[in-house]
Parts: C-alpha cells; structure tokens; sequence
C-alpha cells in the first residue's frame, strides 16, 4: 500500500509485486536464458472525492488494470533489466478522468569487484497528474487530467565495502519532463531537472558508519522568462547503521538552501533532516519510521514550498500467507513568498493474503485530510481498495 498526505492509495497486492520484483517467489519462465515474469494487477477502487475538492466532492468507482512485463538477463551480480508497465484507469462516474499510462524502466548492474558497483537507469514515462494534485484542476475548471511525458537517466558508482572503513557513493542524473495538454498553464511547468550528489561512508565502529553528503539540483524552466529556474544545495552528516541490535536506519541532518536565479523571486536557506529507521521486534512484524523537512517545486503558489512530514508504518506477518500494512502520516507545507499554508493527515489500513506462490488478493482503506488557509484547497478523501495480483 502507498500512503502519502496527497495522494492515499487505500490498498493493493504491493507486498506480493515487490516479493515479485525481488525474485523471491517462483514464478516466471526463461526463454534464451533471459528471465521473463509476467505479472498482472487489477484493481477496484471507491474513492470517495477524486478532485480533492472542498466542496460538492465527485465520488467514483475507478477500475484499473495494471500489466507488468520484466525480463532480467545476467546473474545477481550483474545484469540487464526491462521492465515496462501499463496501466488503463476508468472512473465510472467521471469517465474524463480516465487514464492510461506507459512506463519503460532499463537497468545495468555490474560489480566488477567486491568493491565496485556501477548502475544506469534510463526510464520514459507518459503519464498524467489527476485532478485536483496540481492546481490546473483546481482554479481553472478543466475537466480532464494533466497529461506529460518525461525522459529520464541515473548513474550511481560506489566504491568500497560495506564492511571497509571507507566507502563513497557518487550519483547523478538528467530529466526532462514535458506536458502534453492544457497549454495555457500546464506550458509554465515544462522542465528541465539534473543533479549530483556524493555520500562518504567511514566506518566507525562495527555495522556503524559516520557519513558526510553533498547534493547539487538544477531546476530550469523552458518557458521563456520563467521565475521559478533554481539551483539547490543539500549538505547533510549523520550516521547510518545496519542491524544494531533489531534495528537499521540512517539519520542525516544538515542544510539546505535555495537559491531562485531571480532576485527578485523568495528564495530560502534553512534547517534540514533525512531520517528512515526501521524497528523489527520479530522476524514477522517490522515498524519503519521516515521523516523529512525538504523543499519542493512550486505548483502555482509562491516560489517554492518547504514540506516537513513524519511517516509510521507497520507490516506484520499473521501468517505464510496473511500480511498486514498500517500507515499513518502528516505532513506540513509552508508556500515560500506566499502566505498559505497546508496541513495533511492521513491513514490507512491494508491486507494482503498469498493464495499461491503467483497468486495474491489485497483489501483496505485509507483516510486523508487536508486544511488550508487558502480559499477552496482543503478536502477530506477516503479510498476504499479490492485488488488481486498474479504472475506468470
């Protein structure tokens, strides 16, 4: 289940697709030594305000039917990876808000030593954001959703062991993201995206690490005398650790600045933390604690927004083949060079049960909630989810 202060997605297969995607159930088939996992999700969902909208909600049915194609070639060491996904939404009540989208995900592994590891990713997306999530949908009455298309590549190299006193990883990418409908507005948030970042691990004592992290991002927009270009700083130090105890996490805190390429546009420096701390009590039930204060882009409203949010989930085993997913979250955006300000709550609930080792059936429901003191941008949503997940 996927659970966020903007988008709550009651509940679906998501444990069995992960178990899927990790190779650890026996599905699949190869053909010319290529691994080849069909997998296919649908999914039936009510969802009680699909435009988040603060008054006279639109509630809908929404069938979706998800089909997954992976093939791996190598070994776990080094490999090739495709995966594409497609996905067909139709909401009954507002057939406009039907969608379809497209993903193509293509992956190299390779380990030349015990030490090294490269990776690149190359991805390509034409999705949609729903109404509601962006404020096309909200100030100016379009009835359909905003359709984009975005290209994207990663690189990531680390050097040294997870066991060695010293190890850093290096990373970076480049996206460009295009919107397909909508000009009118949606031409103010074609962009361009890159960005840097290098971590240096040093071991400080057994399964214990210091690290020290620097991020850079660049944000530029295509429309011609845009106010929203930037460039962004992240420094972080922290420690990360793996099996203290029952325990593993990584705590960062540091620093993070803004800065518009405008002057005359708000820009902003202040306090900054990552922090993700999974407790596993038993071997069947793990509690996974995330947190975060960060920027993001502007959508519609002041020059950037500063997001602080706390994250709990619990997973629990009731059995081989019933799971459970509790989530619960909040979250505060602050519009910098605006004077609004947005709250979000949220909670869900999920079940997961393996009739078959291919085979899975999910149900739950979430609850979100949003206050503002903005005119017409509060809402409260609740989703309620039956989906059933299969794999070749």
């Amino acid at each position: 289940m996927c659970l966020s202060a903007t988008n709550a997605l009651a509940a679906d297969s998501k444990l069995l697709a992960d178990r899927l995607g990790a190779g650890q159930l026996d599905t699949g088939f190869y053909v010319a030594g290529l691994k080849v996992v069909p997998i296919v999700e649908m999914t039936l969902k009510h969802d009680s305000n699909i435009t988040r909208a603060e008054r006279n909600p639109i509630s809908s049915y929404i069938g979706i039917f998800k089909p997954v194609l992976d093939i791996t070639g190598g070994n776990e060491i080094n490999f090739l990876n495709f995966n594409y996904t497609f996905e067909r939404g139709v909401y009954t009540s507002s057939r406009n808000d039907s969608y379809t989208d497209n993903f193509v995900k293509l992956t190299k592994h390779n380990e030349p030593s015990s030490r090294a590891m490269f990776e690149v990713t190359a991805t390509y997306s034409k999705s949609h954001d729903a109404r509601g999530t962006t404020y096309t949908g909200i100030v100016t009455g379009f009835d359909t959703p905003d359709k984009w298309h975005e290209t994207a590549a990663k690189a990531k190299f680390s050097y040294g062991s997870k066991k060695a006193t010293g190890r850093i990883v290096l990373d970076g990418g480049y996206a460009v993201k295009r919107y397909d409908n909508h000009r009118t507005l949606t031409v103010a948030r074609d962009m361009n995206t890159s960005d840097v970042g290098a971590i240096f691990y040093y071991g400080a004592a057994e399964r214990l690490s210091a690290l020290v992290e620097g991020r850079l991002e660049t944000f530029n927009y295509t429309l011609p005398g845009s106010q929203l270009d930037s460039n962004q700083i992240t420094l972080y130090t922290g420690l990360a650790w793996e099996a203290t105890g029952k325990t593993t996490g990584t705590v960062k805190v540091g620093w993070q600045g803004k800065k518009m390429k405008l002057n005359s546009v708000p820009s902003g420096s202040y306090l900054s933390w990552d922090v993700s701390i999974k407790w596993e009590p038993l071997t069947y039930s793990t509690w996974m604690l995330k947190s975060g204060f960060r920027s993001i882009e502007s959508d519609g409203t002041g020059s950037f927004t500063k997001v602080m949010d706390v994250n709990l989930d619990w997973n629990h085993q009731w059995s081989k083949r019933l799971s459970q997913t509790v989530k619960a979250s909040i979250r505060r955006d602050t519009f910098v060079g605006s004077l609004r300000r947005d709250n979000y709550r949220a909670a869900g609930i999920s079940f997961n049960y393996d009739m078959a080792s291919w085979l899975g059936v999910g149900a739950g429901y979430s609850y979100s909630r949003r206050d503002s003191n903005a005119t017409n941008a509060g809402y409260t949503q609740s989703i309620i989810t039956l989906a059933l997940i299969g794999a070749m």
